[in-house]
């Protein structure tokens, strides 16, 4: 069992031997989402492999502002989390 601590902000590390066991690097995203289930709640937590990967070709617009880019990537997160793609991590509390 792995353990880590949350900051004031709201921030965690997740554990190298979590991290490693995923195949997870810096610049992959995680997808939090809280389910609950006879009175038991758990976070599911849905890692995205390499955002960047969905976002090729995007710097050739000369209108793209950070906040479009932005708004477009978390979209495609969702759409390949609704799709799936990803391993599933269970936490319960």
């Amino acid at each position: 069992m792995s353990a880590s601590k949350i900051s004031k902000k709201g921030l965690t590390t997740v554990p190298k031997k979590i991290m490693e066991s995923l195949g997870l690097k810096e610049g992959d995203r995680l997808v939090w989402s809280i389910r609950s289930q006879q009175g038991t709640k758990t976070i599911e937590i849905v890692p995205i492999k390499d955002p960047y990967t969905f976002l090729k070709g995007i710097r050739s617009d000369e209108n793209l502002t950070y906040d479009k880019a932005e708004e477009v990537a978390d979209r495609l997160l969702l759409e390949e989390v609704k799709k799936g793609k990803g391993k599933k991590v269970n936490a319960r509390n």
